[in-house]
C-alpha cells in the first residue's frame, strides 16, 4: 500500500503520465514517468481505505447504543444528511 506522502505526490501530479512536480524521492517516479504498477498499488491502496472507512461509518453512542454517522453525526435510523462527505466519498458507482 502507498503511504500518505506518496498519495499526495499523485494528488499534485499534473498530467499523470509525466512526473513534473512530484518530490525528487516520489516513488511513483521511474524514469519521469509513473509506471502501471504504481498506478495499480494506487487503485488498491484507494479500495483498501475505501473499505476500512466502509466498516467504520457508524459509530455506536455509549449513552443509548444508537449508531450515528461518524461526519454528519445522523443516527443511522434517519440515513445521512444530504451533504455528508463520507457518504459522497463512499457512493458506489
Amino acid at each position: 500500500m502507498l503511504n500518505k506522502k506518496q498519495l499526495e505526490d499523485v494528488e499534485n501530479c499534473m498530467s499523470h503520465v509525466e512526473c513534473r512536480i512530484c518530490s525528487s524521492r516520489c516513488s511513483m517516479k521511474y524514469n519521469d514517468v509513473c509506471s502501471y504498477e504504481e498506478i495499480e498499488k494506487l487503485a488498491k491502496t484507494a479500495l483498501a481505505y475505501r473499505e476500512m472507512l466502509e466498516r467504520h461509518v457508524w459509530h455506536k453512542r455509549s449513552s443509548d447504543g444508537k449508531e450515528f454517522c461518524i461526519e454528519c453525526r445522523n443516527l443511522k435510523e434517519n440515513g445521512h444528511t444530504k451533504d455528508c462527505d463520507l457518504q459522497k466519498l463512499l457512493k458506489e458507482g
